[in-house]
């Protein structure tokens, strides 16, 4: 008889072991669900952070190129006809269809295009006001649309002086 009675207590806490074998494993699902959620989001903005910051690496290259064009052009044509040309004027920096090579081109004549600089597509537009005789004041913005979000930019203002280049 004892023998009867401990093998139905014995089933008891089998039973009970198999419930709470339950729990523990909807636990750890529960926290494991969790931690990869967390793990995802994190990754998410990661990636998202990434991408803003090829953007404004983008952003920065080109206007430097644009700066670099108007040191060229200021060296090349000299300052008075350089400050003839660039004073109270705006321009866009584009790619010559022929040449494939970028050029400044006044803001008037057309549209500023798309430049694709680094895959990614972007407007550059320098406009330049004259501070005093030896000094133009220049500023260019570059412009952008990131993940759907309109309207991202990246603003260099840049002193160009009479002095020898």
């Amino acid at each position: 008889m004892k023998s009867k009675i401990k093998s139905i207590s014995d089933s008891n806490f089998l039973a009970q072991k198999k419930g709470s074998t339950l729990i523990e494993l909807l636990i750890a699902v529960t926290i494991t669900v969790l931690v990869m959620t967390a793990i995802a989001i994190s990754l998410m903005y990661s990636i998202q952070r990434e991408a803003a910051n090829r953007y404004q690496e983008s952003a920065v290259l080109l206007a430097q190129n644009a700066i670099d064009m108007l040191l060229t052009e200021r060296a090349e044509l000299g300052w008075d006809s350089f400050k003839s040309k660039y004073v109270n004027a705006e321009y866009c920096l584009a790619k010559n269809a022929n040449t494939n090579q970028d050029e400044l081109i006044l803001k008037g004549v057309t549209n500023c295009p798309d430049q694709k600089f680094g895959g990614l597509g972007f407007k550059a537009m320098i406009e330049s006001d004259q501070v005093v005789d030896t000094q133009i004041s220049t500023v260019i913005t570059v412009t952008w649309n990131e993940g759907g979000q309109q309207g991202k930019q990246y603003v260099l203002n840049q002193d160009v002086y009479k002095g020898a280049y």
